[in-house]
Parts: C-alpha cells; sequence; structure tokens
C-alpha cells in the first residue's frame, strides 16, 4: 500500500505556485493567440488551452494522490453539497 504523507506548508507553496504559473501563462498565452486572425491561430489557442488544461489536471491528480481518505471523502462531501447547491440556485 502505497503512503500518503501529508504535503506541509512548503508542498501546498509548490502546489500553489505551480497552478499560479499554470493558469498565468495559460491566460497570458491564450490571450495573445486569440487576437491572432485565421483559423491556424484558432486550432494553436485550442491546442494551447488543453495543454494548459491538461497539467492542470496533472497537478490536481498528484494533489489527489497525496490525500487521505478522510480528507477525499471530505473534498467529495464538499463537492457534492456545494455543487447541488449552486445548481439549484441556478436553477431558481
Amino acid at each position: 500500500m502505497k503512503s500518503t504523507k501529508p504535503l506541509g506548508l512548503k508542498g501546498v507553496a509548490i502546489l500553489f505556485g505551480l497552478v499560479l504559473l499554470i493558469g498565468f501563462f495559460g491566460g497570458l498565452g491564450s490571450g495573445f493567440l486569440a487576437d491572432r486572425p485565421g483559423s491556424g491561430a484558432f486550432w494553436t489557442t485550442v491546442a494551447f488551452t488543453t495543454v494548459m488544461m491538461a497539467a492542470v489536471l496533472g497537478v490536481s491528480f498528484w494533489w489527489w494522490s497525496r490525500l487521505d481518505e478522510a480528507a477525499r471523502e471530505a473534498h467529495k462531501w464538499a463537492w457534492y453539497w456545494g455543487g447541488s447547491s449552486g445548481m439549484l440556485i441556478g436553477l431558481v
């Protein structure tokens, strides 16, 4: 069985920094690419955005694999009720 060591302050700072950098460069790059004319620029923007989304997904999987069972269940519970409440408010 794989042990899950908590991230600690240093790990959380690294995680936060990675996501912040990916978001900054992804948004900046997509903004510059979206201003270019033509279909080639469109497909370049789509490819770039896909790569950025995959990078964030990879960081998320790394973070999720480090959580223990109790933290995973707490996040799933919060996501379920938060998402359900948000959809209900959106429906109204």
